[in-house]
């Protein structure tokens, strides 16, 4: 490459490049134009959205003022009239409570009485299956084949006698 070539390549970049910027600001400049004014416009209406709202933030702080004065005038006579219904309803409350407590007392009896009842009958249930497994078990051991056939005798004479 030669040093003359170089500038002369740069300034038809340059010329393309100028040509290029020209045609894309002659096409594009109606609607960047009206682009921005949108934007101008929108930014319009937010700020007058924005000064309404201050306006309306102000008449509400004033209502608010006058209210929270009107409160604090009236707070004191509250104040005696709360603290007078909360040491009745202390009252109450405790009064309910003790009742509560006597309540959960008997039922807490009654449920241990009920569960002592069933757990004597469980009991009596399980020593009457011990006895028995361990009476038929001492029969097994004890009772042999001669016996077994006398008492099956016995037993059926027995029924004979019981039936007409």
């Amino acid at each position: 490459m030669n040093l003359n070539e170089i500038p002369r390549e740069v300034f038809w970049q340059f010329v393309n490049f100028s040509i290029f910027v020209g045609l894309l600001f002659f096409l594009l400049r109606k609607k960047v134009v009206a682009h921005f004014k949108d934007r101008e416009s929108t930014f319009r209406q937010a700020l007058i959205k924005a000064e309404h709202a201050r306006k309306e933030a102000e008449t509400q702080k004033n209502i608010i003022k006058e209210k929270l004065d009107k409160l604090e005038s009236g707070a004191k006579l509250d104040l005696e009239r709360a603290t007078r219904e909360a040491e009745e309803l202390k009252a109450k409350i405790l009064s309910e409570a003790q009742e509560i407590i006597a309540n959960l007392k008997k039922e807490a009896e009654r449920t241990a009485e009920s569960e002592i009842q069933k757990a004597k009958l469980e009991l009596r249930e399980e020593l009457l299956s011990g006895a028995i497994a361990q009476a038929k078990q001492i029969l097994n051991e004890k009772v042999k084949e001669p016996d077994q056939k006398r008492l099956q005798k016995e037993f059926v004479e027995k029924i004979q006698v019981v039936r007409p």
